[in-house]
Protein backbone atom coordinates (compact mmCIF):
# COMPACT_ATOMS: atom_id res chain seq x y z
CA UNK A 1 0.00 0.00 0.00
CA UNK A 2 1.42 3.38 -1.02
CA UNK A 3 1.53 6.11 1.59
CA UNK A 4 -0.66 9.13 0.85
CA UNK A 5 0.54 11.38 3.68
CA UNK A 6 3.35 13.91 3.28
CA UNK A 7 6.64 12.06 3.37
CA UNK A 8 9.70 13.07 5.31
CA UNK A 9 10.66 13.84 8.86
CA UNK A 10 8.03 16.02 10.54
CA UNK A 11 9.06 18.68 13.03
CA UNK A 12 7.59 21.49 15.11
CA UNK A 13 7.90 25.24 14.63
CA UNK A 14 6.75 27.37 17.57
CA UNK A 15 5.12 30.79 17.25
CA UNK A 16 3.86 32.36 20.48
CA UNK A 17 3.00 35.82 21.70
CA UNK A 18 2.79 35.88 25.46
CA UNK A 19 3.40 37.95 28.52
CA UNK A 20 4.11 34.68 30.27
CA UNK A 21 3.33 31.02 29.57
CA UNK A 22 0.08 31.16 31.56
CA UNK A 23 -1.38 33.72 29.14
CA UNK A 24 0.07 32.50 25.87
CA UNK A 25 -1.56 32.53 22.48
CA UNK A 26 0.02 31.17 19.38
CA UNK A 27 0.55 28.13 17.28
CA UNK A 28 2.75 25.17 16.70
CA UNK A 29 3.19 24.35 13.02
CA UNK A 30 3.97 20.76 12.00
CA UNK A 31 6.34 20.84 9.02
CA UNK A 32 7.98 18.33 6.70
CA UNK A 33 11.65 18.39 5.70
CA UNK A 34 10.81 17.41 2.09
CA UNK A 35 8.89 18.95 -0.78
CA UNK A 36 9.38 22.50 0.56
CA UNK A 37 6.11 22.22 2.46
CA UNK A 38 5.60 25.30 4.64
CA UNK A 39 3.46 23.24 7.00
CA UNK A 40 1.38 20.09 7.18
CA UNK A 41 -0.84 21.01 10.10
CA UNK A 42 -1.08 23.65 12.75
CA UNK A 43 -2.16 23.57 16.38
CA UNK A 44 -3.52 26.96 17.37
CA UNK A 45 -5.17 28.55 20.32
CA UNK A 46 -5.14 30.39 23.55
CA UNK A 47 -4.30 27.96 26.32
CA UNK A 48 -6.14 29.96 28.96
CA UNK A 49 -9.33 30.38 26.93
CA UNK A 50 -9.31 26.83 25.59
CA UNK A 51 -8.87 25.33 29.05
CA UNK A 52 -5.79 23.47 27.85
CA UNK A 53 -2.41 23.95 29.45
CA UNK A 54 0.70 24.62 27.42
CA UNK A 55 2.09 21.19 28.33
CA UNK A 56 -0.95 19.38 26.88
CA UNK A 57 -1.00 21.66 23.83
CA UNK A 58 2.65 20.92 23.09
CA UNK A 59 2.20 17.17 23.72
CA UNK A 60 -0.61 17.05 21.15
CA UNK A 61 1.57 18.76 18.53
CA UNK A 62 4.47 16.39 19.25
CA UNK A 63 2.17 13.37 18.82
CA UNK A 64 1.02 14.68 15.43
CA UNK A 65 4.63 15.29 14.34
CA UNK A 66 5.60 11.73 15.34
CA UNK A 67 2.71 10.14 13.38
CA UNK A 68 4.67 8.99 10.29
CA UNK A 69 7.35 7.30 12.41
CA UNK A 70 4.75 5.71 14.67
CA UNK A 71 2.91 4.37 11.62
CA UNK A 72 6.05 2.78 10.20
CA UNK A 73 7.01 1.31 13.58
CA UNK A 74 3.54 -0.19 13.98
CA UNK A 75 3.70 -1.74 10.52
CA UNK A 76 7.08 -3.27 11.41
CA UNK A 77 5.74 -4.68 14.68
CA UNK A 78 2.80 -6.31 12.89
CA UNK A 79 5.14 -7.79 10.30
CA UNK A 80 7.36 -9.46 12.90
CA UNK A 81 4.55 -10.41 15.28
CA UNK A 82 2.71 -12.18 12.45
CA UNK A 83 5.71 -14.53 12.02
CA UNK A 84 5.42 -16.03 15.51
CA UNK A 85 2.76 -17.88 17.42
CA UNK A 86 1.05 -15.49 19.80
CA UNK A 87 -1.29 -15.78 22.73
CA UNK A 88 -4.80 -14.36 22.54
CA UNK A 89 -3.42 -11.11 23.96
CA UNK A 90 -0.84 -10.98 21.17
CA UNK A 91 -3.52 -11.55 18.55
CA UNK A 92 -5.61 -8.79 20.12
CA UNK A 93 -2.60 -6.46 20.01
CA UNK A 94 -2.19 -7.13 16.29
CA UNK A 95 -5.88 -6.43 15.73
CA UNK A 96 -5.62 -3.13 17.61
CA UNK A 97 -2.55 -2.19 15.58
CA UNK A 98 -4.26 -3.03 12.30
CA UNK A 99 -7.30 -0.98 13.37
CA UNK A 100 -5.07 2.01 14.14
CA UNK A 101 -3.30 1.73 10.77
CA UNK A 102 -6.64 1.56 9.00
CA UNK A 103 -7.83 4.66 10.85
CA UNK A 104 -4.69 6.52 9.78
CA UNK A 105 -4.66 5.42 6.15
CA UNK A 106 -8.26 5.18 4.94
Amino acid sequence: METKHTKGQWSLNYSFTAKDLKDSEGSIAIKSDVNDRPWIAEAKGSHVNDGMGLEEFEANAKLIAAAPELLEALKGCIHWMSKVSLSDEGDQAIQLAEKAIKKATT
